[in-house]
């Protein structure tokens, strides 16, 4: 199951306000990192505009999504191909056991069978190995300490979830990465707390290729951001 954070809070800040036409922009080769709150009907919509926008450009777009996780590549190989019939997309994806959200909000986001899917997403019980080398920017520290007091996370537990969350974040960036033919535009779709604050998939994404990266939260939900977050507005 995806990891949810809601948690994980950034400084407080103006944030640049931006709409679809700035998402619909992005030009061919460029990866577009969409945050949005698990599951939120609005904020997917936005991100299922974005892709459309793109596509009326004449631009090819790969979806992947971190609330289909990696295991699953399969599953929705064979949905592009016809094998999974009409309507049976979230039962073959054991949606509901496995991530717990309404399938009916992303269920656009797989509207099109000629649309390249890419399952991002990683396991709970995903970890890095103590000695596994990872690095955690000194803004996910204080993102959890921010959070600690209502989410109860021990100060003894900040650097094992800070290395794990990271950790999640770059493997999710290397799925998508690697599993991207490189042609048009690659639109990741994930939790909202992973971009929030300068999170670590743009990060990873950044130190991993030498395309563009625009990241943006598609809509504030009541929370606080960084004043460098892009939110749809």
């Amino acid at each position: 199951m995806p990891l949810t954070l809601p948690f994980l809070v950034g400084a407080a800040g103006t944030c640049e306000p931006i709409g679809l036409k700035d998402l619909a922009e992005a030009p061919p080769g460029s990866v577009v990192v969409l945050g949005v709150r698990n599951g939120a009907q609005p904020d997917l919509a936005r991100a299922a505009r974005a892709v459309e926008a793109l596509e009326r450009a004449s631009v090819e777009v790969t979806v992947a999504l971190d609330a289909v996780t990696d295991d699953q590549q399969g599953v929705l190989d064979k949905w592009r191909g016809g094998q999974i019939a009409a309507g049976g997309l979230d039962e073959a994806l054991a949606w509901p056991q496995r991530f717990g959200f309404p399938f009916a909000a992303y269920e656009p986001l797989f509207s099109d069978r000629s649309r390249p899917l890419i399952a991002a997403g990683v396991d709970l019980s995903y970890h890095p190995t103590a000695d596994e080398a990872v690095r955690v920017p000194s803004a996910r520290y204080e993102a959890i300490e921010a959070g600690s007091a209502g989410a109860q996370v021990p100060a003894a537990r900040q650097e094992s979830l800070a290395r794990a969350v990271v950790a999640q974040d770059q493997r999710i960036a290397e799925l998508a990465l690697a599993r991207w033919t490189g042609d048009g535009v690659l639109v990741l779709v994930v939790d909202r707390f992973r971009v929030q604050g300068g999170g670590a998939v743009p990060d990873a994404l950044r130190a991993e290729t030498t395309r563009t990266v625009f990241d943006a939260l598609l809509s504030l939900g009541g929370a606080r951001c960084d004043g460098d977050d892009r939110v749809w507005r």
